[in-house]
């Protein structure tokens, strides 16, 4: 167990995330076909922690760093309409922020955490001949967790 105080540290994440694409068809039968949307976002910022008797503690971390987002393109089709396909998203390279906070319990070797978390990450860039704005994205999450500490 650790003795009750506050810590304090730097972090490094790397998360990954991934996003099925989807295939949507109108009443004329005219579809539109998305690839997968894959994100690898790299955080460094500080951390502290703040340990309670009998092994309860709780944690919180602000970092800064960057997203990839992976070209995106999407297959437009229907019965009038001959098949192409085209970029939605391009690949790029942006700016995001993670806020996240955890609470749990030592019990050696073993701690079980619960946190939310927030991130905000600027949108992708959109392809040569696509105009949207996708608008940032706000990622919130719950998580569930297990440590093994040796």
């Amino acid at each position: 167990m650790r003795t009750p105080g506050f810590d304090y540290g730097g972090f490094i994440a790397i998360l990954v995330d991934q996003y099925d694409g989807a295939k949507a068809i109108d009443s004329l039968w005219n579809f539109i076909r998305t690839d997968n949307l894959n994100m690898n976002t790299v955080l460094f910022g500080a951390k502290i922690i703040q340990s309670f008797d009998q092994g309860f503690f709780a944690d919180g971390r602000f970092g800064i760093g960057a997203v990839h987002y992976s070209t995106v393109e999407v297959t437009f089709g229907g019965p009038g309409i001959a098949e192409f396909r085209d970029e939605i998203f391009r690949d790029t390279w942006t700016f995001a922020v993670d806020l996240r906070g955890h609470g749990g319990i030592r019990l050696v070797p073993l701690g079980l955490t619960i946190g939310l978390g927030f991130r905000f990450l600027v949108p992708p860039s959109e392809g040569a001949r696509v105009h949207l704005n996708s608008g940032p994205l706000w990622i919130f999450d719950i998580d569930l967790g297990a440590e093994l500490r040796f």
